[in-house]
């Protein structure tokens, strides 16, 4: 059985990674220097846009994981693989996708208390935001503790193998960086049972919010102007735009159920896949981002239409002029 990554797997995560970081390099300059008509709602937008940055780098160039589902393994082949443990790359992996969760609740959180604010209704005290915020932050850091106790310990590895997959030990043994996880320990359970709550949690309080926005803003139309409804209503569509975006973060676990049923190749190529699609998440916010957000599409239209307009060359001649005495 051949367990080495494939080439244009490999290839795949370093176009997707550079690509997807000189974009959101882009976006972060674009939200820093041209948000003069957003308020400081900018501040939340940048901090889900570093975080899409620092995933995408981490896990497309730094990690580029590779799930053998058959063996509940995760093999990593990127830059950072010869001096890292794949299983703390993964472990940071699903820290920075946890938080990433919970900083667009954020910018759901920062509009809905703006317009809340308007309304004077559902004006939710900072405290109770902030403990929410706590809550929902400590999730994924005990998911991450139950992830690394549900892997097999470095020195025990060996003795694992031998005990589980004694028949593919040796192609097991020859992967550069590696982590094999306990299939149904009480570990991996309550690893399971914190993403599902957290993830619940944020989905919810991301429709909620959404339903409550958009009623509150149909009863405040008539007494804020037709920029301030306007600035809004372009803000809820932006966000509900990344939020469908986001979504193509739960495709890597949504996979992992059904390739089961299938043969290890077939099974292999659904992952193999599902990864190479999960990881286009970052371009595609960038770019609902630049597409829903007016100061940012409208920088980008202008500066393409300069640069598609070229300026008509005139020539001059100039005869000299004979001075009669």
């Amino acid at each position: 059985m051949d367990l080495s990554t494939p080439i244009w797997y490999i290839t795949f995560f370093y176009v997707i990674g550079i690509f997807s970081f000189v974009l959101n390099i882009a976006v972060i300059l674009l939200v820093i220097y041209k948000s003069e008509n957003i308020d400081n709602y900018k501040y939340f937008i940048l901090m889900f846009q570093v975080s899409c940055m620092l995933a995408d780098f981490h896990l497309s160039l730094l990690v580029q994981p590779m799930y053998l589902f058959r063996f509940m393994t995760y093999s990593c082949v990127g830059i950072a693989a010869p001096y890292i443990w794949a299983s703390y790359l993964m472990i940071i992996s699903h820290l920075i996708l946890g938080v990433q969760y919970v900083l667009l609740f954020l910018c759901f959180a920062r509009r809905h208390q703006a317009i809340a604010k308007i309304k004077q209704q559902h004006v939710i005290p900072n405290f109770l935001l902030y403990s929410f915020i706590a809550f929902v932050l400590a999730c994924p850091v005990a998911a991450c503790i139950c992830y690394f106790h549900a892997g097999v310990e470095r020195e025990k590895v060996e003795e694992f193998i031998d005990q589980m997959y004694p028949d593919y030990k040796t192609e097991l043994l020859s992967l550069q960086n590696y982590v094999i996880y306990r299939d149904y320990n009480v570990y991996m359970t309550f690893f399971v049972i914190f993403k599902m709550v957290a993830t619940f949690l944020v989905f919810s309080m991301i429709a909620l919010a959404t339903l409550d926005m958009k009623k509150m803003l149909n009863e405040v139309r008539r007494s804020i102007s037709n920029q301030n409804y306007n600035r809004h209503k372009t803000a809820i569509n932006s966000l509900l735009a990344q939020f469908a975006a986001v979504l193509v973060l739960l495709l890597p676990g949504l996979a992992l159920y059904p390739i089961r049923l299938y043969p290890y190749e077939t099974g292999m190529w659904i992952v193999n896949i599902t990864w190479c699609i999960f990881q286009s998440r970052s371009s595609i916010n960038s770019l609902v981002l630049l597409a829903t957000t007016p100061p940012y599409r409208n920088f980008l239209l202008r500066n393409v239409l300069k640069s598609r307009t070229k300026p008509s060359t005139v020539v001059v001649s100039m005869a000299p002029r004979t001075v009669n005495n």
